[in-house]
């Protein structure tokens, strides 16, 4: 999966529409984000894994206050999240919204053609798992002020890229056969 955009509306300390592209280049293929202690870098990862997977940081103060506090004291009740990457050679955008504080996010990837239509793609949460497991996620993800990885977290590492590889797929057909 290569991410080309992100685009977040409310969400966190981001007040109102913000867009960051990111480098699809094939040899200047790297976005660096350097800024402040509380300048936000944390809270655009979190905005990704929080689009992809609904999840953020652990250690995340006030993970409830999702929407722009700004926003909110001016009567609003909404945030957004949209990706819009490429994977296996097609542009999909994918978005998570929080329509009401407390209340469930709703999440939809759309396939995108080059003429401008666009196909929902069914069981987005499935598909997302498919191209990048929740559990390989803060490895691509990662909290770069983090410690570095437990034995238990590589244990997580081993048994995520075994199942992209089909491991366990491979591994359950040995058995049947055995049998």
């Amino acid at each position: 999966m290569l991410l080309e955009k992100l685009s977040v509306r409310n969400f966190r300390q981001f007040y109102g529409d913000q867009e960051l592209t990111f480098s699809t280049d094939e040899k200047k293929n790297v976005t660096v984000i350097h800024g402040r202690n509380t300048g936000g870098k944390t809270a655009l990862r979190n905005a990704i894994t929080w689009c992809l997977y609904d999840e953020l940081d652990k250690d995340l103060s006030e993970p409830g206050k999702l929407i722009n506090f700004e926003f909110v004291k001016e009567g609003g009740t909404t945030c957004r999240v949209e990706l819009e990457v490429f994977y296996e050679g097609d542009r999909y955008h994918i978005q998570r919204q929080l329509p009401y504080p407390n209340s469930p996010t709703k999440f939809s990837i759309n396939k995108i053609y080059d003429d401008g239509k666009h196909d929902p793609i069914d069981n987005p949460d499935n598909f997302v798992n498919s191209i990048l497991p929740k559990d390989m996620s803060e490895h691509f993800f990662f909290h770069g002020e983090s410690k570095s990885p437990k034995t238990e977290d590589k244990r997580k590492v081993r048994q995520a890229i075994r199942d992209i590889l089909g491991f366990a797929f491979a591994e359950q057909a040995v058995a049947d056969i055995t049998k």
